[in-house]
């Protein structure tokens, strides 16, 4: 079986740092770059949803304001991450 190599992800520490202090992160980048990775190495720290998933997309649809509220709680101290890939 093929060893999926992991490398460090630089922006980790900077990213955290924001988060702390700002209400929306908003990280953009080309495709395959790791952005969804450096996600789940947050969820770590907070609460992940993708809006890949029918089911959150169409929650989200219905009542965002109820739903990002969700998240939120669910969260705790971490960020809610939301990826919309």
């Amino acid at each position: 079986m093929a060893q999926i190599r992991k490398f460090p992800r630089h922006l980790v520490s900077q990213l955290k740092e924001v988060l702390a202090t700002s209400r929306i992160v908003n990280l953009t980048g080309p495709r395959q770059v790791g952005k969804k990775t450096l996600d789940w190495d947050l969820t770590a720290i907070g609460e992940y949803i993708s809006l890949d998933e029918e089911g959150e997309l169409e929650a989200i649809k219905r009542d965002e304001a109820g739903q990002l509220e969700i998240l939120q709680s669910s969260a705790g101290e971490g960020p809610p991450i939301v990826d919309q890939s």
